[in-house]
C-alpha cells in the first residue's frame, strides 16, 4: 500500500507550490507507516515513522549526521520558545549536530510513541527538500530552511521498522510540519493535510482520497 500525504494551499501562486508531497508507505513487519523525509546540505534521505500527533520531528543524530545547513538552537532564541523548550544545556563532548561546546542549546524531550520511551534531545534545524506537485504530476523540489526537529540518540530507535532513524510529527502544534510549512510557504498555505491510499485489487490500481 502507498500513501501520499499531501499538504495543500488554498490558491495556487506562481511562487508557491500548491501542494507537496510525502510517500507514505506500510511496513508489513511492524505494520507501521513509514516514509523519507531529504534534510540536510548535501540532501540526505531519512525515513522516519509517521507520528500522526507528534509535536515535532526527531531524528538520530548520533551517528553519520553531517549538513553544513545545520543550526544547534541557541538556549533563549524564537526557535526554542517557540518548540516551548523546558530547559538548557552545554555539551561537553566536541562540536556535533546535537550539541555545542560554545554555546547552551536548548533540550526537547523526543518521545518514541511505539514504545513510549522518552529520551533527552537537542533543538536542532535544517533544510528540508519537499517534491511539489500541481494535482495530476509531480513537480520541482521545494526547500524550507532551519526546519525545526530534534536531534535524538540512538537509543530511542527501538521497535522500528528496518532502516527507521526517527518519528515525523504531524501533530498540529507551532512545531509541527504542517504547521512550519504554512509559515515558510506564506499565507493562504493551508495546513490541511489529505491522504491518498493507493491499493492494488484485481490487478487494478485504485485510489481514495480523505
Amino acid at each position: 500500500m502507498l500513501v501520499l500525504v499531501s499538504i495543500c494551499q488554498a490558491q495556487k501562486s506562481a511562487s508557491k507550490p500548491k501542494a507537496l508531497l510525502l510517500p507514505v508507505s506500510k511496513d508489513p513487519s511492524t505494520v507501521q507507516y513509514i516514509t523519507r523525509l531529504n534534510i540536510g546540505t548535501p540532501s540526505v534521505p531519512k525515513t522516519l515513522v509517521v507520528d500522526l500527533g507528534g509535536r515535532y520531528t526527531w531524528i538520530d543524530c548520533a551517528k553519520g549526521y553531517k549538513s553544513s545547513t545545520y543550526k544547534p538552537g541557541i538556549c533563549g532564541s524564537a526557535p526554542c520558545s517557540l518548540a516551548d523548550s523546558d530547559g538548557c544545556n552545554k555539551c561537553l563532548s566536541a562540536p556535533k549536530p546535537g550539541c555545542t561546546t560554545k554555546n547552551s542549546t536548548c533540550h526537547l524531550n523526543p518521545e518514541n510513541t511505539v514504545t513510549g520511551h522518552v529520551d533527552f534531545g537537542e533543538l536542532a534545524m535544517d533544510k528540508i527538500s519537499l517534491q511539489s506537485t500541481d494535482g495530476s504530476k509531480p513537480g520541482p523540489l521545494n526547500s524550507v530552511r532551519d526546519f525545526i526537529f530534534s536531534c535524538a540518540t540512538d537509543m530511542l530507535i527501538i521497535d522500528f521498522a528496518r532502516g527507521a532513524k526517527g518519528m515525523l510529527g504531524l501533530g498540529r502544534n507551532p512545531v509541527g510540519l504542517p504547521t512550519q510549512l504554512a509559515s515558510a510557504f506564506g499565507r493562504g498555505f493551508s495546513q490541511e493535510i489529505r491522504y491518498l491510499l493507493a491499493f492494488k485489487t484485481e490487478n487494478k490500481w485504485c485510489h481514495l482520497f480523505r
